[in-house]
């Protein structure tokens, strides 16, 4: 049975044949799977493209650092994460699409909205921080490419769990790429910060 197309974002061919397409990476989407024995190992990978990891670990640095650098490094890794989560929600409401039948309902952390499956959220996380690590440290050469290769690997362990469409993985990458321009152009720096809190502290 076919997956209901989105009521807002389209029909080509593409997105309406990715079930079929996809199917074959479903490599591992349950223990009893053809490659089911690493279904473990790619877990650990969805770990760490969790929305809650991206905010509790800069949360975790806030609380021991003095270092104004990595202070503003985290507040706008938390900023771009919540930004994150809201045009997911958009996107996932708009498109509606389910999840595919393949997928085990065993994620970190569902809320309602995870019940769609367009666009990937960890694949839009991977871009975006691949593309603000990138800007911010001005990396060139081989950590580029090694940031590409996080956002593949990324992307090819979600449709090796069977959580995703090849669709939802591709454009869930392009638009984390783009939020991650949006939070370049709109970076917020220690002194912004400072003067935001001293703000807020004499009101």
């Amino acid at each position: 049975m076919g997956v209901p197309c989105p009521t807002v974002l389209g029909t080509t061919d593409l997105y309406i044949n990715a079930p079929r397409l996809s199917s074959i990476f479903f490599v591992c989407a349950s223990p009893n799977s053809r490659w089911g024995w690493c279904r473990p190992l790619i877990k650990i990978i969805e770990i760490f493209g969790d929305g809650l990891v991206w905010m509790l670990v800069p949360v975790a640095f806030l609380i021991v650092t003095e270092e104004k650098w990595l202070i503003e490094f985290c507040v706008n890794i938390l900023a771009a994460t919540a930004f994150d989560l809201c045009v997911l929600f958009l996107l996932k409401m708009l498109a509606s699409r389910p999840r595919p039948v393949a997928n085990k309902g065993d994620m970190l952390i569902v809320v309602a909205v995870d019940n769609y499956s367009f666009p990937s959220g960890h694949c839009t996380r991977a871009g975006m921080m691949t593309y603000i690590i990138i800007e911010y440290f001005n990396l060139t050469g081989g950590y580029i490419a090694l940031g590409g290769v996080w956002v593949v690997v990324m992307a090819i362990s979600r449709l090796m769990l069977g959580r995703h469409y090849i669709t939802d993985v591709i454009c869930g990458t392009v638009v984390g790429f783009m939020e991650g321009a949006v939070v370049i152009a709109v970076w917020i720096t220690v002194d912004n910060l400072e003067s935001i809190l001293s703000l807020f502290l004499r009101t």
